[in-house]
């Protein structure tokens, strides 16, 4: 049997990115690390997508839900090289000198000086992609740069540097310092940027797997973030509190209380492994026809990279086994950051980042179709819709799991009014300070991420939006059959969001035959 296209296409991409095989848990190439937005590879990825665009072409008919995925995956590539994306690929949140450190503490058992070459190379490009941008105007915000600057010379500071790459670093530092900080703009939206609004229309694209529009989204986020106020004020009153007490007044009151943390960072992490046991023994056994063989590790985030990450992220496992195993690290800078109440729903959305892909890589799905795939749309927005299933009979869970949907829902709003109605810093600061339950230094964290990660917000509730739609079709045909309808989410692997509505009116339709 012939490999398919998208076999074909993946491998060629590994041979390019000797990274991803080493992260696939081949070592072959553990020597190398491929400079990907340098002006060659950039160069080779668009003649690698052409080539598989008119392959595509040429198959035309009986294409399979694997050419269907290539598809999208080639189209959102190619539309990629329309837009310098490259010149703001280095910010305060994705930081490149950072970015490249975790990978090697986390990926690689043995050193290669080669590699460490392959990595000054890699930061002298990030040199060369600003420089560009200061002669095309497609700079980072003035704030944005000031945090990268702080973040890169506390990892100098603290002698972090590969070995092999002290210079770069050093030489990526003073040109940000010297000749990038003074080009930086003072807006934060790239809707200021030259071609702004049309790069954030495709980032939408990119990250949704949809057609959905800015101006769509923002009134959505704001229909759900009135809807989940009226859900707190629910909450408000199982607590006894007055009804005449605002929604801030509410949540101050719960935030501040100190019941509601852990005394110590080896609570926090006690109470994420309780958290753990509990989903798997419940949320994944009730809603799941398949027992998983391996749970998902649970580390703190290392000290030097306390400050530049978020409050908790998932990296997934190797395809190979007894190579990566997925991790779920909790950022334990500030007690007040995991709180006791949002531990629960946090568990749910970072744990089931590992369900769907073990479940994934279990069932033998193709590893092109788990990694070969760009579609936060589906893998964040699974993880949110999952949120959906957990058992909130416990008003203090409950109010975590609004938090949490709150904030999600309030990204589509202020990361649509920064990049698309170019809200201010100090807008987009009210607008959640108003209507999420986070406290200052939180609020900063989440907003200076939607200024550097631009659409990248909006991929959870839009997956969600579509996930949750389609359960209520499919349910509504297979009444209480839950498990059958996650295993037809999973069953493929990652696919664009338009698959899994096709999916599930062609089961519906096969079903009434």
């Amino acid at each position: 049997m012939s490999r398919s296209l998208f076999a074909s296409y993946f491998a060629e991409k590994i041979r390019m990115s000797p990274s991803l095989g080493s992260y696939l848990g081949d070592r072959r190439r553990d020597s190398h690390y491929e400079d990907a937005l340098s002006p060659h590879m950039l160069q080779a990825t668009k003649e690698l997508l052409e080539r598989y665009q008119k392959a595509l072409e040429a198959k035309q008919k009986n294409l399979t839900i694997e050419d269907v995925t290539l598809a999208w995956e080639v189209k959102i590539g190619l539309e990629d090289q329309m837009f310098p994306l490259e010149q703001l690929s280095t910010n305060s949140f994705r930081n490149t000198v950072l970015d490249l450190a975790f990978n090697e503490s986390q990926m690689y058992p043995h050193p290669s000086e080669s590699r460490y070459r392959d990595y000054a190379t890699i930061l002298r490009t990030v040199v060369y992609n600003m420089q560009q941008g200061i002669a095309s105007r497609t700079v980072l915000p003035r704030r944005i740069c000031e945090r990268l600057i702080s973040s890169i010379q506390e990892f100098v500071d603290a002698r972090m540097c590969i070995r092999g790459t002290e210079e770069a670093v050093t030489d990526l530092l003073h040109f940000l310092k010297r000749d990038y900080l003074p080009a930086c703009r003072t807006t934060i939206g790239i809707c200021e940027l030259p071609r702004g609004k049309p790069m954030y229309r495709h980032l939408i694209r990119q990250q949704t797997s949809t057609n959905m529009t800015p101006e769509a989204i923002h009134a959505y986020g704001i229909k759900e973030v009135e809807r989940l106020e009226t859900a707190f004020r629910r909450i408000q009153a199982a607590m006894g509190r007055s009804k005449r007490e605002s929604l801030s007044h509410f949540y101050k009151w719960m935030m501040n209380n100190p019941d509601h943390y852990c005394k110590s960072t080896a609570d926090v992490m006690k109470c994420y492994r309780q958290m753990q046991k509990r989903i798997r023994e419940t949320i994944w056994k009730e809603n799941f026809d398949y027992t998983l063989k391996t749970d998902y590790h649970i580390k703190k985030v290392s000290k030097d990279m306390e400050s530049s990450s978020g409050g908790a992220f998932y990296i997934a496992s190797s395809y190979r086994p007894g190579e990566f195993e997925g991790t779920f690290y909790v950022n334990t800078r500030d007690l007040k950051e995991n709180p006791i109440y949002s531990m629960y729903t946090l568990s749910i959305h970072e744990g089931f980042h590992h369900y769907q892909y073990q479940y994934m890589i279990e069932k033998k799905v193709p590893s092109y179709m788990i990694y070969g795939v760009t579609n936060n749309g589906y893998s964040e927005g699974i993880a949110l819709y999952a949120e959906e299933l957990g058992d909130y009979s416990d008003p203090l869970d409950e109010f975590g799991h609004l938090v949490n949907a709150i904030m999600r829902a309030a990204r589509l709003v202020i990361d649509t009014g920064i990049h698309w109605y170019g809200w201010s810093w100090e807008k987009a600061v009210a607008y959640m300070t108003e209507h999420v339950p986070l406290s200052s230094s939180e609020i900063e964290t989440e907003i200076e991420r939607y200024i550097c990660y631009p659409a990248q917000a909006l991929c959870y509730s839009i997956g969600r939006k579509v996930f949750m739609e389609n359960r209520e079709k499919y349910l509504k045909a297979f009444p209480g059959d839950s498990k059958g309808y996650h295993r037809l989410l999973l069953e493929d692997g990652i696919v664009p969001l338009h698959l899994i509505t096709t999916k599930v009116h062609d089961a519906i339709h096969k079903a009434s035959i």
